[in-house]
């Protein structure tokens, strides 16, 4: 049998050598430094209510163009957004069809004043004729009463002079009457003159005519010496100078019917100019001009599309100023005013606000909705608000309160609940809070869970429950 000792030795030994190393006092492990951060302490703020209402952002000038005419889009020369300044072309349609009938048009109208023309020249032409064949009828009339007169008392060498100088005057009224039946014959077959003109120009030429053949015959008879047969003559001669008297008489009345041709020409022209004039204002619309200077908006049509009078080609906006319309409750109408200085702001800007007036007050509220509609108009140098944008009005109402304010980033939030940390002797405790409406420089009011001298830490996201911290 083994003796026991070296292992009871062995167990003494371990025995005092781990007694020694549990009697052996530890180092103590140093606390950590409480972390740094900023504060605020709460300090109640005097506000008024604020009712927040909503609108779009609109241009303060808007058109949308449409087509006046049926014709394919030839040419767009503008694009999306891009600027215009009034008068500036925008959209081109296919004119052919518009200047033929503007060519077509034009060419009627100087048809129509050149027959005008031409109807002036002949009434001067016809009252020259008529002065002229009435003083050469009164002439022959008086010479054939003359002649039968002194028929006998005339020796032959003056009966022979007197009938020549008849024959003469009837040769040369038959040669003009000839004439003015050739150019009526000409007029009455481009219709510019009735049958009526036509025939009494005929009648002119038969009794000169006439005439011209007595007046021969009374020659050759003074010549032959026959003194009966003179007698004839110049009874012959006087019945022709009568009828030639009598056609004269009948001239004012080929005025009268040129004068009244006149006025029918003149109404003529009046009616072709309205249709040239027309033809102008059509062929204008085929181009599509900037009515104002502002924004394309929309652009409708492309190239080669087909278009008819209502198609909307394009919508045209003034966005340097815009507006905005809103409804306001009737409980704060009494506190409106026009001109009245306003900010806007939009959610689509933040940090960003806008100032403006009301140029509009509603006098009659919506039967529906009890709201009074009120319009916003400012100035928008930098183009930041657009068309069809979501603005905010707040407008402040009734007597102001104390309120509490705290910085929308001292605001933690979990599970939807928002929550602050409190500093409390240097401890940081969570706190939940209920917010209310955002205030300008992003701070928020909280209605449930603050007051005042608490004191909020502005860095919640580097905090937890029971942190030890250090204000500064």
């Amino acid at each position: 049998m083994r003796s026991s000792l070296p292992y009871t030795l062995f167990a003494l030994v371990l025995f005092a050598v781990t007694w020694c190393l549990t009697a052996t006092p530890r180092v103590a492990e140093s606390a950590p430094a409480p972390m740094s951060i900023e504060t605020l302490s709460i300090q109640p703020t005097s506000l008024r209510s604020v009712v927040t209402l909503s609108g779009r952002v609109e241009p303060v000038r808007s058109a949308l163009i449409m087509a006046q005419v049926s014709a394919p889009v030839l040419t767009r020369f503008k694009q999306l957004g891009d600027p215009v300044s009034q008068g500036d072309l925008i959209v081109e349609l296919d004119a052919e069809q518009a200047r033929l009938q503007s060519r077509q048009a034009e060419a009627a109208l100087s048809q129509a004043q050149a027959g005008y023309g031409r109807l002036q020249a002949d009434l001067e032409h016809s009252r020259v004729q008529v002065h002229t064949q009435s003083r050469v009828a009164r002439a022959g009339l008086s010479s054939a009463r003359a002649s039968r007169q002194k028929q006998s008392q005339l020796t032959r060498p003056q009966e022979l002079e007197s009938a020549r100088a008849d024959w003469q005057a009837a040769r040369a009224q038959a040669e003009q009457s000839e004439r003015e039946w050739l150019r009526l014959e000409m007029l009455w077959k481009e219709g510019a003159i009735s049958d009526q003109d036509r025939e009494r120009g005929r009648l002119a030429v038969e009794l000169a005519r006439r005439r011209e053949v007595s007046s021969q015959q009374g020659l050759r008879l003074a010549e032959e010496g026959a003194r009966g047969e003179d007698q004839q003559a110049s009874e012959a001669n006087l019945e022709t100078a009568r009828a030639g008297w009598e056609l004269a008489q009948a001239g004012p009345l080929q005025s009268e019917a040129l004068r009244h041709q006149l006025g029918e020409a003149a109404a003529l022209i009046q009616r072709q100019q309205a249709v040239f004039e027309e033809s102008r204002v059509q062929l204008d619309r085929h181009q599509i001009r900037a009515p104002f200077s502002g924004r394309i908006l929309e652009i409708l049509v492309e190239r080669g599309d087909s278009v008819r009078p209502g198609t909307g080609l394009c919508r045209v906006g003034q966005i340097d100023r815009v507006k905005v319309h809103f409804d306001a409750p009737e409980s704060l109408r009494p506190q409106l005013n026009e001109h009245q200085s306003v900010r806007l702001e939009c959610a689509s800007l933040p940090g960003k606000s806008f100032s403006g007036q009301i140029r509009r007050l509603g006098y009659q509220a919506d039967s529906q909705s009890h709201t009074f509609p009120i319009e916003v108009e400012l100035a928008n140098p930098g183009l930041h608000l657009l068309p069809n944008m979501l603005a905010r009005l707040d407008l402040p109402v009734g007597p102001a309160h104390p309120r509490i304010l705290v910085p929308v980033s001292s605001l933690a939030f979990d599970s939807g609940l928002s929550y602050v940390y409190v500093i409390e002797k240097g401890v940081a405790r969570r706190r939940e809070v209920v917010v209310g409406a955002l205030q300008p420089n992003q701070q928020v009011i909280v209605e449930e869970g603050l007051q005042a001298q608490d004191r909020v830490a502005l860095q919640p996201f580097r905090l937890s429950p029971g942190l030890a911290v250090q204000t500064q």
